[in-house]
């Protein structure tokens, strides 16, 4: 094999005997009769020539076992495992196909050479509805970028593209329809078409969702922040909702929009350099490109998640409950004794270190309860306004704390919950 081309030597013993199994002619049924085409189905594992092959269920085990070696081997975030066993049976195809039948080495090499192919560099764009740069070209970090998308660059993405001049008019007519005008998040990042896809709306949906969170904080003064909504995609009032039809006066209506007004975020070059400087802004967006977080880390990026979740549901009982998620996530999660209490004990202390409006235990503990009847019985409760807008302020005000530790080395969730434990425990042994 070439030398750019390296796999570990017990991966390619293992590899060897699947190899024989995969090229033993009796371990494959080809169809003879009608009935025989009834019982295998009209999906072939693939074909030679005009003739339908079906794999049994052994050897598809076996080419799943493949895949997963060389997936872990060649890389887990370059490739889906989907694309690997493509790839794999259809190299089995090709044996099966070939007059002259090629060795173990040259179809491995072939295998490999095929799976890196797929492997390029690419760039995703996607809409952010809802946010406006004022005064701002643009914000970049790492693998990302966030734009005022101009006909110039719907140009310069047109005049890119490698195919015809009528492909290319075509990119350009798309670009200049739906993006053109609008604010857009520009991911690059490298990996076969599947995996690259996935990777690109993991990271688009957390950057997405740490705005969220500084929308969150930005608003906080105005006791609503859960009010103000930017959206991945299409503007909500571009969407259509379900077309319904009066039966008595017979007429027809089409709904279109959300039922919730959301109010549009201006990001200007004021309030990026307040959250660069004093929100951590960039602590938090290398989070998502880090191959290892803290445990408290992670819990900041779950947090996250589940506030952005929350921040862009309609239904605001199931958003109440994903607020909660939340600060679970932050600072519960990695022990499930006694839940309520110890978020009646943290919750306080975190949102102490951020604000003078500190709920109090009991609020907490009756907000929580809240929580219990929503998932128990959702149908027959209904939050209020206030109630959503007090948990979505908890929850950015807790991830703030949170990440604020982070960056003075707490780095698990116990240690957070131990810190707040202790300073409640000296508030309680003070002399009133």
């Amino acid at each position: 094999m070439s030398n750019h081309i390296i796999i570990s030597k017990e991966l390619e013993h293992k590899l060897r005997c699947n190899w024989n199994k995969l090229t033993e002619g009796n371990n494959y049924l080809v169809p003879e009769t009608h009935d025989d085409m009834k019982l295998l189905g009209p999906f072939p594992y693939f074909h030679v020539g005009r003739v339908m092959v079906y794999a049994k269920d052994d050897i598809k085990n076996v080419v799943l076992e493949c895949a997963e070696l060389l997936w872990k081997e060649l890389g887990p975030d370059l490739f889906s495992k989907d694309t690997i066993v493509e790839i794999i049976r259809n190299e089995i195809r090709d044996h099966f196909s070939a007059d002259d039948k090629k060795s173990f080495d040259w179809h491995l090499k072939k295998i490999i050479t095929d799976i890196k192919s797929k492997d390029n560099r690419r760039q995703y764009v996607q809409v952010v509805s809802g946010l406006e740069l004022e005064d701002v070209k643009e914000i970049e970090y790492g693998c990302w970028r966030l734009i005022h998308f101009t006909v110039d660059k719907a140009r310069e993405f047109a005049a890119g593209d490698s195919g015809s001049t009528e492909w290319q008019s075509d990119v350009k007519k798309f670009l200049k329809k739906h993006c053109v005008g609008k604010t857009c998040l520009l991911v690059e990042n490298r990996g076969d078409k599947v995996q690259a896809s996935i990777r690109a709306n993991h990271i688009t949906n957390y950057v997405v969702n740490t705005l969220r969170y500084f929308i969150c904080v930005h608003s906080a003064q105005s006791g609503y922040p859960h009010e103000v909504g930017i959206f991945v995609g299409l503007p909500y009032y571009q969407k259509t909702g379900p077309f319904s039809f009066n039966l008595d006066v017979r007429q027809s209506t089409m709904h279109f929009g959300s039922d919730h007004y959301r109010q549009k975020y201006k990001l200007n070059s004021e309030n990026l350099k307040i959250m660069r400087e004093y929100w951590h802004a960039e602590t938090l967006w290398s989070l998502v490109e880090k191959s290892t977080c803290t445990d408290l880390e992670d819990s900041i990026v779950t947090a996250i998640t589940w506030l952005g979740d929350a921040h862009q549901e309609a239904n605001d009982n199931v958003a109440y409950v994903k607020y909660w998620t939340a600060l679970e996530a932050l600072v519960t999660a990695h022990c499930q004794d006694k839940i309520t209490a110890r978020l009646k004990t943290c919750i306080p202390i975190l949102i102490e270190h951020s604000s003078d409006e500190v709920p109090s235990k009991t609020n907490v503990g009756k907000a929580y309860a809240l929580r219990g009847q929503i998932i128990h019985g959702g149908l027959n409760i209904q939050v209020t306004r206030t109630d959503i807008n007090r948990v979505c302020t908890w929850t950015y005000q807790c991830i703030a704390t949170c990440l604020h530790l982070s960056t003075l080395g707490f780095k698990t969730k116990a240690q957070v919950e131990k810190e707040a434990h202790r300073i409640d425990m000296s508030k309680k042994s003070k002399p009133k």
